[in-house]
């Protein structure tokens, strides 16, 4: 294997994984995103109740720690959670200063209630999650003219100890404007009255200029990149703020084809982002290249290749199905966009789900739609063609 660019002698078994054995939020919640289209809800649950059992302590955690409300999920640990307290001179690390996690799952379980409208869970789990999550955002950051100032804290594990990343910008941002449209019989006056005062708080996300055009940036201030990623681009994914039929969609697509770091493998979220700004091309050539990626010391096709950590990779098969899903169908609140980044040479047969309790299965061929299925049949009038 190689580490750090190093060729190493390892023995290691099936389970062994190169950085250990804790949960990694960012690597273990590529296989669940695909589930909300592939129906698959039952097997999500498991990883909501695994987060959610982990509140209780990090709570009591960041009560101890800094004397306020709230609570985080560290990107890495066991399974039963847990926090390191983390002060503003600690010195910078990957994973150090790193508030996301929480803010992404919250993301998540939105999008479970949308595609189920399972009331109980609703009340259940996301609001313990995301209530957690947005009150530690508002209590452990100062303000500064009335406005939040999440300093210091990373852009996810590449930019160290920033000033207002935009991947947490751009989550509180998602995450609030899905609470406040919730049902009002799932929340309280004083729910919605707190957290649109914490949206009032948020600056905007940061936006410059890269090769004379206009990009969103990763942070509001921020040294050199530590790892390969594109903070910038989770405005597109996974907050979805930016994209096809919505605002300054230019900017996304600007954003997207100036980003610093081009892979199709592994954690990188590429192909995902592609087919949300509608860049065919790219998200069809991201898809093929993921999915082909099979490790040839391995039996089954879907034991991919390594990637950062051991084989097999656990975040290829995730991405690469989330991105191929998303060229076929994209769905949010009432629109339903059918093949939205998919090549018209390309022939194509599915059935995927959508939010509130739809599925819509497609058969295009040569060009047109040969067949389309709706159900239930009244969210035909929600699908937007090609």
């Amino acid at each position: 294997v190689k580490v750090d660019g190093v060729e190493t002698t390892r023995v290691m078994s099936a389970d062994a994984r190169i950085w250990g054995g804790q949960y990694w939020f960012q690597n273990t919640r590529a296989m669940y995103w695909p589930m909300l289209q592939s129906g698959d809800f039952e097997m999500m649950l498991p990883l909501f109740r695994m987060y959610q059992g982990q509140l209780e302590n990090n709570a009591r955690l960041v009560r101890d720690y800094y004397g306020h409300d709230g609570a985080y999920f560290a990107e890495t640990k066991p399974f039963w959670g847990g926090l390191d307290k983390v002060g503003p001179n600690d010195a910078p690390y990957f994973t150090k200063h790193y508030y996301t996690p929480i803010l992404e799952l919250s993301a998540m379980m939105l999008d479970y209630f949308a595609y189920t409208g399972d009331e109980k869970f609703a009340a259940q789990s996301l609001l313990p999650v995301a209530q957690a999550g947005l009150t530690f955002y508002d209590q452990h950051f100062k303000r500064a003219n009335g406005k939040l100032v999440i300093e210091p804290a990373n852009a996810v594990e590449t930019y160290w100890k920033v000033r207002n990343p935009t991947p947490d910008l751009a989550g509180l941002r998602w995450v609030l404007r899905g609470m406040l449209a919730l049902p009002e019989n799932l929340t309280t006056p004083d729910q919605r009255a707190r957290w649109q005062s914490l949206a009032s708080a948020l600056p905007e996300l940061p936006v410059g200029n890269k090769n004379g055009t206009k990009v969103l940036l990763p942070a509001e201030a921020f040294d050199q990149p530590r790892n390969a990623e594109n903070p910038e681009l989770y405005a597109i994914y996974p907050f979805r703020l930016f994209g096809l039929g919505k605002d300054q969609l230019d900017l996304a697509r600007t954003s997207f084809s100036n980003r610093r770091v081009k892979n199709n493998f592994c954690w990188h979220q590429d192909g995902i982002q592609a087919a949300l700004v509608g860049d065919v091309e790219a998200a069809y050539r991201n898809v093929i290249a993921v999915l082909s990626r099979k490790e040839p010391q391995c039996r089954f096709p879907v034991f991919w290749e390594m990637g950062y950590d051991y084989v097999p990779d656990q975040d290829n098969g995730g991405n690469g199905l989330n991105a191929l899903q998303l060229m076929l169908l994209q769905a949010e609140g009432d629109a339903i966009r059918l093949l939205p980044a998919w090549p018209k040479d390309q022939d194509v047969h599915f059935k995927l789900h959508a939010p509130r309790n739809t599925t819509v299965e497609c058969v295009y061929q040569a060009g047109e739609i040969r067949k389309l299925v709706v159900t239930p049949a009244s969210r035909s009038q929600d699908v937007i063609h090609p």
